[in-house]
């Protein structure tokens, strides 16, 4: 059985002071300097991993509680083709999810390579934690080695994930505008990437060249965030993606086209207009921090009523009653008198009047707000 090695790791530290997502930078990129380690328990045993996804009547699907999966897949028009880098970028929701602790899914680009392994680069929320993941396989992915967490991603950012394929080596890459975050190489053999609608392994059809989640473990019915991959790429070609859901609620919704996917887990999305707003250093004397919200909308119509979970004998005024996106609201956050220094997190909520559950249960979603009182 083939294994995969880890010939050379890389990656920028980031160190959260309170989960509160203070973030200071410690960069180190070296080769393993050991013996190359055998991947096979990168990931602790509990933590499920990605898998394949079944075309439609060409597989048996997985039989895990809670799994399904939705996103866009290469049209099936699309001609058959070979690449040695594929690429897509990834928003982090504005969150601090530190209390997300049983939840799980993956947001991933995934591609089948020419030795049979099932390759994927993205990002987990795993158990409360914006990870980096990465995947491969051995031969129709009967095995598999990958971490969803190697190194954690920061609320807001926008990443670069890479695969490339040289001389045998898999490299998965992470980047942040121009500056390198971190990743990994490994030897897995391959060559090429399979770039196509569908790909057939031990007499089984699954997708090929997508962009999806897949998820596990979720509070509400879904993940509380939109997913868009943007600038999805295939040696430099931006293919035309094409949505497809196994298993997804009924309420998820997924708009594909060339280079892009938008997966609407709820029908609206809250933003900050400026996002230096969601992290804030304060004196202890503030009584007040002033900031504007965006409600967007992903698909249909929504109606929009408050229902933050703020620190004991502090208050948010903004927008009242239920509103329909898209709009922007000026938000003030209260804070009392006797407050003393510390790190401060609060949620700003929101959930649509109209769904099933009321209130912060279903159809909801929030930002974070960080404050670091002095």
């Amino acid at each position: 059985m083939k294994r995969g090695r880890v010939i050379a790791i890389g990656l920028t530290l980031c160190f959260v002071i309170s989960g509160l997502g203070l973030v200071s930078g410690l960069t180190s990129a070296a080769p393993v300097s050991s013996p190359p380690t055998d991947l096979h328990a990168s990931a602790h045993p509990s933590v499920p991993h990605s898998s394949p996804i079944p075309v439609p009547n060409g597989a048996p699907p997985p039989t895990v509680r809670s799994h399904w999966y939705a996103g866009g897949v290469i049209s099936p028009t699309t001609k058959t083709y070979q690449a040695h880098t594929v690429s897509t970028q990834l928003t982090v929701p504005e969150a601090n999810i530190s209390s997300e602790t049983n939840q799980f899914y993956y947001v991933l680009l995934s591609v089948w390579d020419n030795t049979g392994s099932y390759d994927q680069i993205g990002m987990a929320n795993s158990f409360g934690v914006w990870g980096f993941t990465y995947s491969f396989t051995d031969y129709c992915a009967q095995n598999y080695y990958y971490n969803p967490d190697l190194f954690s991603l920061t609320p807001g950012a926008t990443y670069t994930f890479t695969m490339s394929l040289s001389n045998g080596e898999l490299s998965f890459l992470v980047y942040e505008g121009q500056s390198y975050v971190g990743g990994l190489t490994v030897i897995n053999d391959a060559s090429t990437f399979n770039v196509s609608w569908a790909y057939s392994c031990g007499g089984y059809l699954y997708y090929d060249f997508t962009d999806y989640e897949e998820v596990y473990y979720t509070q509400q019915k879904t993940p509380d965030f939109a997913m868009a991959f943007a600038g999805t790429m295939a040696n430099q070609h931006t293919p035309k993606m094409v949505s497809f859901s196994a298993g997804a609620p009924t309420r998820v919704y997924v708009a594909a086209s060339t280079g892009t996917v938008t997966i609407a887990n709820i029908q609206f999305g809250l933003q900050y207009v400026a996002p230096s707003q969601g992290l804030v250093i304060l004196s202890h004397a503030t009584r007040s921090y002033t900031f504007e919200v965006a409600a967007v909308v992903l698909h249909g119509k929504s109606h929009l009523t408050s229902c933050s979970a703020l620190t004991s004998g502090w208050t948010l005024t903004g927008w009242s009653g239920a509103q329909s996106p898209p709009f922007t609201s000026s938000m003030t956050l209260t804070i009392p008198s006797g407050t003393h220094a510390g790190n401060y997190l609060e949620y700003i909520s929101a959930y649509n009047s109209g769904a099933t559950k009321p209130g912060c249960t279903g159809d909801y979603t929030f930002l974070t707000l960080e404050l670091i009182l002095t």
